[in-house]
């Protein structure tokens, strides 16, 4: 089981935001996780379905939407399509609208995939951008392989920090966890490392328990 800090994002102004269901279930088979088996594998509504209903949100006056899924780096990947079709459709249906938009659960294996295309919708659109969330969960490359995370530390860090960079308006946030099985006093303080040098705006800290 895990515990959370709440997120601050949400908690006073949760009823403030659109919720767009862009998919559910996802591709990865993390070791931690049994949610997983609950949602099952990727399902993708269309681009076109989600572009309908932030329209719809929008006419209602919404200024704030968020990106509902268990992976929003993977979606569309089932359906032939991609999450930056779905940014391009978003930022651009809603350009002459004033609206925040929280990109949720960007797993670092598709950040680091899709980083370049990315990167260019993030840096024009940063604006409309409350925050991207990317759990990273480890800073140490042997407790990501036992999880079963597909990426290495260097590799996500390496965009962050460029993305930082290039896009500071855009909050990061990331999620932790700590005391995963097999991690050792060095492989906690790879992670620190990687929490200082990211400086994230904020950060989920979940402590495994069996």
């Amino acid at each position: 089981s895990f515990f959370s800090t709440i997120d601050p994002f949400l908690v006073n102004s949760r009823n403030d935001f659109f919720y767009l269901k862009i998919s559910r279930g996802c591709l990865g088979e993390c070791s931690y996780c049994a949610k997983r088996f609950a949602t099952g594998r990727l399902k993708s509504r269309t681009p076109e379905m989600v572009v309908k209903e932030f329209e719809t949100g929008l006419d209602k006056g919404y200024k704030k939407f968020y990106l509902v899924t268990e992976d929003s780096g993977c979606y569309g990947i089932d359906i032939g399509r991609s999450i930056i079709d779905l940014l391009e459709m978003i930022f651009k249906t809603g350009r002459e609208h004033e609206f925040k938009l929280v990109i949720s659960n960007f797993n670092a294996q598709w950040l680091i995939k899709y980083y370049e295309q990315l990167e260019r919708i993030l840096i024009l659109n940063q604006g409309k951008i409350l925050y991207l969330q990317v759990p990273v969960q480890s800073g140490s490359d042997r407790i990501l392989r036992l999880m079963n995370r597909r990426y290495s530390i260097k590799e996500v860090k390496t965009c962050l920090l460029r993305l930082k960079e290039n896009a500071p308006d855009i909050a990061l946030k990331t999620d932790i966890i700590v005391g995963f099985p097999g991690e050792s006093e060095e492989h906690f303080s790879r992670t620190k490392e990687f929490m200082e040098k990211t400086k994230f705006d904020f950060a989920d800290i979940f402590a495994f328990q069996d």
